[in-house]
């Protein structure tokens, strides 16, 4: 009787045994040579995107230039060629793709002139910039003012742009490479500051950030738009030769007057913002509360 009894037990657990292994499927082998998909492992960015991370009172769009102004949206998204104004006490930032942030302060105009995997080119007419730019292989970030075009690359800092004559440029990590309307060029590092006005260009050498002004707080902004768009296909582009040195990296470790380097100026007369209610105003008064542009 017990060896029955112990017979019975035995087939039991074999029974169960086999009904558990039936039950939980074996994951199948990955096939030689396969890789986890980007989704799972946070792949690379593949498209850069510029989207409305945050906004703060009353802000505008212009989208593709194309009227009419509308209020600006978290999440919306950003192309090439999209205006931005701002009214007093408000406030905008931008993110990108690659974790790039722009923040535009109170009675700021603004223009996203490229966004693409290669570059990024923006224009501040009138306020504040703070910006925190990701080092990304490759590409070039520039950032033009009525004044002056500063190259960075995994900088963070501010620009200021009083009037359309009167630029200054803080950089508190990382470094810029600025060049003025009369084509000078001088690297801007860690804790200096810089000022560019339209009749005698960038001040030289740059000077030491003033004491008591900190570096702004980088904000957080979380949208799963901002995943979704950076894991979209890019558009090809042109590769650049292994060997080439981008132009991001030259504008960046040039020192005046080692080395010469070749740069779009950025001309005075040039208007990038368009404002709502007049064509031009004469550069000798600017006013504070709205997106004024300088006559040519």
């Amino acid at each position: 009787m017990r060896r029955k009894i112990l017979g019975a037990l035995f087939a039991m657990t074999l029974s169960t045994a086999a009904y558990a292994a039936a039950a939980v499927p074996v994951p199948a082998a990955m096939p030689p040579g396969a890789s986890i998909p980007a989704a799972v492992k946070g792949g690379p960015v593949k498209a850069m995107v510029a989207l409305v991370g945050l906004v703060e009172g009353k802000a505008q769009v212009l989208v593709d230039g194309v009227e009419p102004w509308t209020e600006a949206k978290v999440g919306q998204r950003l192309t090439a060629g999209t205006q931005v104004k701002t009214e007093a006490n408000a406030g905008m930032t931008i993110a990108f793709t690659d974790g790039t942030k722009l923040r535009i302060g109170p009675n700021a105009t603004f223009k996203i002139e490229d966004v693409s995997m290669s570059k990024v080119g923006v224009y501040i007419g009138l306020g504040k910039l703070d910006f925190w730019v990701k080092k990304l292989k490759g590409r070039m970030f520039q950032m033009r003012n009525p004044v002056a075009v500063a190259s960075v690359r995994g900088t963070g800092g501010t620009i200021d742009v009083q009037s359309p004559t009167q630029v200054s440029m803080m950089c508190f990590e990382g470094s810029l490479g600025v060049t003025d309307n009369f084509g000078r060029s001088q690297g801007v590092e860690a804790g200096q500051s810089l000022a560019a006005n339209a009749a005698t260009g960038a001040s030289e050498p740059p000077a030491p950030i003033p004491a008591g002004v900190t570096a702004p707080v980088e904000p957080t902004v979380v949208l799963p738009e901002l995943a979704a768009a950076g894991e979209a296909p890019a558009t090809p582009e042109a590769a650049a030769p292994a060997d080439e040195v981008t132009a991001e990296e030259t504008a960046t470790e040039t020192v005046p007057g080692t080395e010469t380097t070749t740069q779009t100026t950025n001309p005075a007369q040039e208007t990038s913002v368009t404002p709502t209610t007049t064509s031009c105003i004469d550069c000798t008064y600017v006013s504070p509360s709205g997106p004024d542009v300088c006559c040519p």
